[in-house]
């Protein structure tokens, strides 16, 4: 047993020590409370931050996947029948069974129909009971249609509306969560929900009875419709229309069932729709045929087939790096397809696809959040090291007395470290809790803003940040002031009668063989070489393998490598910006007071340096992020105002089976709505691309004389006036002899019949200029063609009629609606001509420009046109093209409408991160103003005892808090307006747009008054407890 009580000797001895400790610690706390709460209030705010920023941070790409649901409908995958096979339906019931693991079980049929219907309350007084068939199809004993196509509506005087009726299985969509928000009931059998933007404007209310014109060869396929109804008693082609009448049981919000431009939608239940259809058939048809009609099973012939992700759905969407999320969901969709057969079936993303148009602003957004975690840890890990190193000095003498004593260094160090944890620890178990609690409202504040639910959970990347911050870094942050403290020697320690301020300091240092690593240099040279690295290698890597993933990280560290660099620059001038500021500032007070002020600036000038950096780099990172954010915002917008060229327009889209393509037939009832309403300025004309308005023309080819450089092109046509009724500010002219806006008018010149519009490309890669010819070759081959800058064999054209001789007639760098450019990433560019010269290329296709397929419909609208005006001129515009296949109506509020969602949610975050920001300063602040007070306090007393009074004190402390933080936060601007001019710059080179700098100046002066008054606290608590002591025992 006697080596039991020989090693339970340096236990007891060991736990003895560690209570000691632990009682110096708690007795250094009562005596210093201000500065121990100082310490947890700033480690309290460090660790909520960092776990509450972080977790939320990790989603904020569920604010892009909102806004890709509300383009493009909660749907991750949508497959059909390919037309290659000879079918238009999907076997839903094959599917289902093929796809029976748990994983791949979440889908759903759909059907979507175009049809017509009518209001039965408007069919007036002659129509028969709005369930009997008869009158429908018959007609009524005074009006006899029977097998007649137009009985009914000849019949039913009501306005013929349009609708598109989606067939939904509300139980499966359910199990899916296809519709977030949806929170309607199962559609009962015979009714129809219509949807609220369409019921507000046809009126519409729960309860109504709606008659729809459907074709119902078109819901299980021609021929399955023969052969289902067999010999009828009318011609096959009236047979086909049935006349389904509905009960209207619900107005519902699309709520992610599908896009969000579709407004004119009606849904109808799945399982119980043909059935209904059976029952309404035409009653000329045998009751065989109808019963043969109800037993098919519509699962069987669906037009499409939604397959979503297996809960938790969004977690293969939650990273901002595009090509991550594109990864995991086409291997989810490969999967699916080839398992059901994907040579058979047209697959199709949705929701991918949104991501797609949204991913450089989620790339660059990705990269400022990313930014604001790196400076929000910085400015915390330097805050830390701030009060440790504080504490430190604040505690020299007593250190002394434990040297003295005979402590040694493991034990002091010991100590020390006690002392850091015992605020550290009881901040991150409160800061832990704080960001739990915090996160609950967070997370709810942006489920109401996004739809998306999010968890309130922590994110484990969130609590490991927090834990290394308020755990971890304390150790390491303790290294620097330990050995500051202990490298002191005992003399200097112990010496109470000097002050510790030094306005001069003298280093001196050994030039021996094998001395002391300069860091410095070390730090200094590995940075070189990771940039030299990087640009020479890395940024090559990320262009060649188009990794934008790789490239704006590369940003970043650029980014951090600028903020950091010009925060560090910008202290080589504090001390002459102080300077100024004293002059410019405190002119009007005492000459003594400006100079004990700039004299306490200079003896302080080391230990304020980290304020001045945190100030600094916390006004330039807030000025910065806010740029940069409006940036983005103002590039997603400018590039939908590009893109269209005007905020409303009328615009087709589609094919026929032909291959020419969809285009405005009401072109005579659009231009009389422009011409009569008062809001509308004047009207535009863009043609379809000629090799849609011309079956036979495969492509467009511009080149040289000697067709040695090639590059295809998109021919368009345009009215004379385009230019004046786009949006200002898109068109960018490189190269012309006339005015910027008149050059589509000298298209419909004479000379101007044989010029075109190009692109200032052209000028370098084919070599022409404003005297050059050129052709433009109709190519009618089969070939494959592809883009080339050297010489390479044009296809040869059928004839010569399809090769045109012309000439520039300016060269443009942008321009709205087109697609034009100065660089080679866009060699396929717009060619545009005017509508006579597109009609001559037609050759005699067209007899008249009347005939010309026209793609847009472009107004320009009055300055002083508000939302109603602009909800008004929306529906004379889809009325007059309501018959018109494939026309919509653009509006640009649509567009941007999820945007401001996301701008919203944004909003929020940025505001919390420039509170959190200026109160890391504020402490940093506090502490250093603390430590200065408290190392001059003889100075104090001695000036004191000289007759100066209290107000002079203050007014000496105060101005020196007012003096650094001011000086900082001009330092701050500058380095925000550098880092956010330079952005704004880049952008500009990459998108072409004209984005404007636009500095935050109302955030920038809220963040400089609090600064101002944070220098104000800072200074005047601690100056007043020093005062409030009698003279004799400062």
């Amino acid at each position: 047993y006697g080596g039991g009580a020989y090693t339970c000797k340096p236990t007891m001895k060991f736990l003895f020590i560690q209570l000691q400790f632990i009682k110096q610690t708690f007795t250094l706390i009562r005596k210093h409370k201000l500065n121990y709460a100082l310490g947890f209030s700033a480690c309290l705010v460090v660790v909520f931050t960092v776990s509450l920023l972080v977790s939320v941070l990790s989603k904020t790409p569920l604010i892009f996947l909102r806004l890709a649901e509300l383009e493009n409908g909660e749907l991750d995958l949508w497959i059909s029948a390919g037309s290659w096979t000879g079918f238009s339906k999907v076997n839903y019931s094959l599917v289902e069974k093929l796809l029976d693991k748990e994983e791949t079980s979440y889908h759903s049929p759909r059907h979507e129909v175009s049809t017509n219907f009518y209001k039965y309350t408007e069919c007036g007084s002659s129509v028969g009971p709005p369930y009997s068939l008869d009158w429908k199809y018959t007609g009524t004993p005074s009006f006899s249609c029977i097998n007649r196509w137009e009985c009914f509506p000849e019949i039913c005087k009501a306005r013929v509306h349009t609708s598109r009726l989606f067939l939904i299985d509300s139980d499966r969509e359910k199990r899916m969560n296809l519709g977030r928000d949806w929170n309607q009931p199962k559609i009962p059998k015979g009714t129809v929900y219509v949807q609220r933007p369409l019921s507000i404007s046809l009126n519409i209310s729960i309860g109504d009875t709606l008659i729809l014109d459907l074709n119902g060869a078109g819901i299980v396929g021609t021929e399955v419709w023969k052969e289902t109804i067999g010999s009828i008693k009318e011609s096959d082609n009236n047979a086909r229309r049935v006349f389904l009448t509905v009960n209207v049981s619900g107005i519902y919000d699309s709520a992610g069932k599908y896009e969000v431009d579709i407004t004119d939608g009606m849904l109808m239940e799945y399982g119980d729709f043909i059935s209904s259809l059976a029952l309404s058939a035409s009653p000329l048809i045998l009751s065989t045929a109808r019963q043969n009609l109800s037993n098919l099973n519509l699962y069987e012939f669906a037009d499409s087939v939604i397959i979503n992700l297996p809960p938790p759905r969004i977690a293969p969407y939650l990273n901002s790096n595009y090509d991550a999320v594109q990864k995991n969901i086409v291997n989810f969709a490969s999967g699916i397809l080839y398992k059901i057969g994907f040579n058979q079936l047209v697959s199709y993303v949705p929701i991918l696809e949104g991501l797609s148009s949204s991913r450089y602003f989620s790339l660059f957004l990705g990269l400022i959040l990313n930014l604001i975690i790196f400076v929000l840890l910085f400015l915390s890990i330097l805050l830390i090291y701030s009060l440790l190193m504080i504490n430190v000095e604040t505690r020299t003498f007593e250190m002394g007395v434990f040297r003295m004593l005979g402590t040694t260094r493991v034990r002091i160090i010991s100590l020390l470290l006690y002392q850091a944890f015992a605020y550290s620890i009881p901040s991150w178990v409160a800061g832990l809790i704080c960001a739990r609690i915090a996160a609950i409202f967070v997370t709810w504040k942006l489920t109401s803003v996004t739809g998306v639910p999010i968890s309130a959970e922590l994110s484990l990347e969130g609590v490991l940040s927090a834990t290394a911050l308020g755990l971890v870094i304390p150790i390491f942050a303790s290294i620097l002031p330990i050995r500051n403290a202990l490298g002191q020697n005992l003399q200097t320690s112990l010496d109470t009668k000097h002050s510790r301020t030094k306005a001069v300091a003298i280093k001196i240092e050994r030039s021996e063989e094998g001395g002391a690593i300069s860091w410095t240099v070390v730090i200094i040279g590995s940075a070189l070489a990771l940039f030299g690295i990087g640009i020479y290698y890395i940024f090559p890597l990320a262009l060649l393998s188009l990794n934008l993933g790789l490239l704006l990280n590369m940003f970043f560290f650029l980014l951090i490598g600028m903020l950091l660099g010009l925060s560090l620059l910008a202290l080589n001038t504090q001390h002459l910006l102080e300077k100024l500021v004293v002059v410019l500032f405190i002119w009007w007070d005492s000459r003594a007071i400006r100079t004990v002020v700039q004299k306490n600036l200079v003896a302080h000038r080391i230990r304020n340096r980290k304020t001045t950096i945190m100030y600094s780099l916390s006004l330039g990172f807030i000025i910065f992020i806010t740029v940069s954010y409006s940036v983005q915002l103002a590039t997603f917008k400018y590039e939908r105002q590009q893109a269209n060229g005007a905020y409303l327009k009328v615009t087709a889209s589609g094919y026929y089976p032909d291959g020419t393509a969809h285009s405005i037939v009401s072109k005579d009832a659009l231009e009389k709505i422009s011409l009569e309403h008062p809001k509308i300025l004047r009207h535009a004309w863009i043609t379809h691309q000629l090799t849609n308005s011309l079956p036979l023309v495969q492509r467009t080819i511009l080149s040289n004389l000697g067709r040695l450089y090639t590059a295809i092109n998109h021919v368009q046509g345009v009215s004379a006036n385009f230019f004046d009724t786009t949006i200002d500010g898109f068109l960018k002219v490189s190269n012309s002899n006339y005015n910027d806006k008149d050059i589509d008018d000298v298209l419909y010149t004479i000379n101007g019949s044989s010029q075109a519009l190009l692109g200032s490309y052209y000028q370098t890669s084919i070599g022409l200029d404003l005297e050059s010819k050129f052709l433009l070759t109709l190519d009618e081959s089969k070939i494959p063609f592809q883009i080339f800058q050297d010489s390479r064999q044009i296809p040869q054209a059928t004839s010569d009629d399809n090769i045109k001789m012309m000439t520039p007639l300016a060269f443009l760098d942008s321009a709205p609606a087109f697609d034009f450019s100065s660089f080679p990433q866009r060699r396929s560019q717009s060619f545009v001509v005017s509508l006579p010269t597109f009609l001559r290329m037609c050759g005699n296709y067209f007899s008249s420009v009347d005939e010309i397929p026209m793609k847009n419909f472009i107004i320009k609208l009055s300055d002083d046109v508000t939302n109603h005006d602009l909800d008004k001129i929306k529906r004379s515009l889809k009325e007059a093209t309501q018959n018109d296949r494939g026309v919509e109506v653009w509006d640009y509020r649509d567009s941007i409408g999820p945007i401001q969602r996301a701008t919203k949610a944004m909003n929020y975050f940025f505001t919390f991160t420039t509170v959190i920001a200026m109160l890391i300063c504020f402490f940093s602040l506090m502490s250093s103003m603390f430590t200065n007070i408290h190392e001059q306090t003889k100075e104090i007393a001695i000036l004191r005892s000289l007759g100066v009074r209290k107000f002079w004190m203050y007014r000496i402390y105060v101005y020196e808090a007012f003096v650094l933080v001011f000086s900082s936060s001009l330092l701050g601007i500058m380095i925000g307006y550098a880092v956010g001019y330079t952005m704004t710059l880049q952008r500009i080179l990459f998108t072409e747009l004209p984005i404007s700098f636009e500095f935050p100046y109302t955030i920038v002066s809220i963040v400089f008054l609090f600064s101002i008054g944070f220098g104000f606290l800072a200074s005047f608590s601690p100056i007043r407890s020093v005062l409030s002591m009698r003279i004799v025992q400062i």
